[in-house]
């Protein structure tokens, strides 16, 4: 007759252990990168504004796992974990206005893009930071008072980010 094979397979505790984390971790961690340009169409500067205000970077060149909102200006952490932003701002030659904004983790300034024009030259600049970010905290970019930066179908001026790896 036929008879029933049975097949035992000793595997350690902390092996199982470590893949019931790994599956866990691999069901809740979400993909985030995006890219914005300041102007959805169009051309033209924004500001100056006699307050500092909240940018929308509204062409939305990509938004993988939606965390920026292009209606609000703002990024959410979808996890927990290290990620890159980076500012790049442009202006047209003034001397009347400079440009400049910065970048805010949870309404605190983290780094500034700035740069004080003449009227001979153009001027950009930009910066980038590498910050913890828990799941919730936000980033935007906002102006600063009295500034200006300029943008158009070439995307002079962007905002950036993504999830360098989970924790």
């Amino acid at each position: 007759g036929g008879g029933v094979l049975v097949c035992v397979v000793l595997v350690p505790k902390y092996f199982v252990s470590a893949v019931v984390r790994l599956t866990l971790f691999s069901l809740t961690v979400r993909k985030a990168a995006f890219s914005a340009s300041l102007l959805g169409t169009g051309e033209g500067h924004v500001g100056p504004i006699s307050t500092e205000t909240t940018l929308i970077f509204g062409k939305i060149l990509s938004n993988v796992g939606n965390a920026y909102n292009p209606y609000t200006g703002i990024f959410t952490a979808p996890v927990r974990g290290i990620y890159e932003f980076k500012l790049f701002v442009y202006n047209h030659a003034t001397s009347s206005v400079s440009s400049g904004a910065s970048l805010h983790k949870n309404g605190e300034r983290l780094v500034t893009a700035y740069a004080h024009n003449d009227d001979r030259q153009h001027v950009s600049s930009s910066n980038s930071v590498i910050v913890l970010m828990e799941q919730g905290d936000v980033v935007f970019v906002r102006l600063w008072a009295n500034r200006r930066i300029f943008d158009s179908k070439n995307h002079h001026s962007t905002f950036s980010g993504h999830i360098l790896f989970p924790l």
